[in-house]
């Protein structure tokens, strides 16, 4: 699956599955969280949408030729990608990540196997790779 796949909707079958498996996994926090994203997406038009998306891309695409480059995570020169990345996600969500949140969506961009194609797909070792720099980013400066 690649990015705009992954970002431009599931049919409601599939939309339901993840939202009930992300509530399992995160407890309730992930439904709040759910439910506002869907809030804050709910007035926007397709052609932001499509921005939102090619903003992760971007984001992503970054993070991925540091990863290449050898940057440890919690290297300091990440700090401004994992910056936009909050905000591209507080942008998704509808509310900005706080450090338990951010920390739970490392873990699901690791273990989730849909997320972590997506992540590997870009190079091997990446999803790991990300989900670590989050986690420090989390703890560290959120």
């Amino acid at each position: 699956m690649n990015d705009p796949d992954l970002y431009k909707g599931f049919t409601p079958e599939a939309q339901e599955a993840h939202e009930r498996y992300l509530v399992t996994t995160y407890g309730d926090e992930a439904g709040t969280i759910i439910r506002e994203s869907k809030r804050a997406k709910s007035g926007k038009s397709a052609e932001v949408l499509a921005a939102l998306h090619a903003r992760f891309d971007t984001i992503s695409m970054a993070l991925a030729d540091a990863y290449r480059a050898g940057r440890s995570p919690g290297d300091a020169a990440l700090d401004p990608l994992l910056s936009a990345h909050v905000d591209w996600i507080a942008e998704e969500w509808g509310r900005r990540p706080e450090r338990e949140a951010y920390a739970g969506l490392a873990h699901l961009y690791a273990s989730h196997p849909e997320f972590r194609h997506l992540f590997e797909t870009k190079e091997t070792g990446f999803a790991d790779w990300l989900a670590e720099s989050m986690t420090v980013y989390a703890g560290e400066r959120l």
